[in-house]
């Protein structure tokens, strides 16, 4: 994890000193689910607010097209709980899933993604990003991030990284979130960090992540993906 720092703090170093340490970034997730004969997608579309203290990243409910030709929008994908809130400063979160028809809540430190850097750089939109990745189970998670945005956060849990992450490729390509727009100029306000956990299970992060990883891992096996 030194190592990355460093690297990061070099690359950062060349970049014009426009650093942002606030603003919102929407994110859009996809999310090819593949079963054997048939298959699925979801999307999902989320909303992250920051700024050098706190973060806050919350799913954006979509609205209902019922009209010929409309995609299918299932009902998971029209109520989540989920929402994901950092301390940037002090590496702890408070995060609460949905999974597997049950909720999870996190007050933990950041998640323990072993990240590791590929060497790999290039564009996310407009902005000069370095590629990391882990190995999740049987998944391979990439993640791009910007030092020019200085904030070790990220859409949904993904944090831990010298900057903002702003994209993810996971489950062999199937799985990616995307940034659909990013504003730097924007100014937080306090209602905006105003959030309230749902009721769920209380969990560590480390024992919710492998609980998820071997319930995927379960499924790839049942169903062939």
């Amino acid at each position: 994890m030194k190592k990355l720092w460093l690297i990061a703090l070099v690359f950062s170093a060349i970049l014009p000193m426009c650093a942002q340490t606030q603003g919102r970034i929407v994110f859009e997730e996809e999310w090819e689910r593949k079963f054997r004969k048939w298959s699925m997608t979801e999307k999902y579309t989320w909303e992250l607010i920051f700024n050098d203290t706190m973060a806050i990243c919350r799913w954006v409910k979509p609205e209902i097209d019922e009209g010929v030709g409309a995609v299918r929008t299932y009902r998971w994908m029209q109520d989540l709980s989920d929402i994901y809130v950092s301390f940037p400063r002090e590496k702890r979160v408070e995060d609460a899933q949905d999974f597997m028809r049950r909720t999870f809540v996190m007050q933990d430190a950041f998640p323990p993604f072993k990240w590791k850097m590929t060497g790999k750089q290039g564009l996310v939109e407009s902005y000069p990003c370095m590629e990391a990745m882990y190995v999740d189970g049987q998944d391979t998670i990439y993640a791009w991030f910007s030092p020019r945005i200085p904030i070790s956060i990220g859409p949904r849990e993904f944090r831990g990284l010298p900057g903002m992450i702003l994209f993810i490729e996971a489950d062999g390509g199937s799985r990616k979130i995307t940034i659909q727009s990013v504003d730097l100029e924007y100014l937080p306000t306090p209602e905006d960090f105003v959030y309230k956990l749902p009721k769920g299970q209380k969990m560590d992060y480390a024992k919710f992540l492998q609980l998820r990883r071997e319930k995927a891992d379960e499924l790839k096996e049942m169903y062939g993906q």
